[in-house]
C-alpha cells in the first residue's frame, strides 16, 4: 500500500498548533507521511513529538523584500523536491502565494 506524503505550509507555528494540528493527526493516523513547515518560533519540539517532521522556512510575512521571498521560494522548492508531497496545504497569503509560483 502506497504512503501519501502530505506537507502543510502554514505561517507561524501558532497558527498550526491552534488551527490544524487536529486535521493532521487524523491524517496520521490514515499513514499519511505529514510534514510541517512555516516560521517556527517555539513550538517546532511540540509538533515534532506528535509525530510530524518538520521545516524550518524563514520567513517574514510582512515583508515584502525580494531577495527574502525568492530564498523562501527556493527553500520550499528544495523542500518539495525531497519530500515529494502528494498533497501540499497552504495557509495564510504569502505561503499560498510562493506555493504557487514554485509548482507553476
Amino acid at each position: 500500500m502506497k504512503k501519501y506524503k502530505l506537507l502543510y505550509f502554514v505561517s507561524e507555528d501558532e497558527y498550526f498548533l491552534s488551527h490544524k494540528i487536529f486535521q493532521a493527526k487524523d491524517a496520521l493516523k490514515n499513514k499519511f507521511d505529514v510534514m510541517i513547515i512555516c516560521n517556527f518560533t517555539k513550538y517546532e519540539k511540540r509538533i515534532r513529538s506528535k509525530g510530524f517532521k518538520t521545516q524550518n522556512i524563514n520567513f517574514n510575512r510582512k515583508s515584502i523584500n525580494p531577495i527574502n521571498n525568492i530564498t523562501c521560494l527556493i527553500r520550499l522548492l528544495k523542500i518539495i523536491h525531497t519530500f515529494k508531497p502528494n498533497i501540499i496545504q497552504c495557509f495564510a497569503l504569502k505561503p499560498i502565494l510562493i506555493t504557487t509560483i514554485a509548482l507553476s
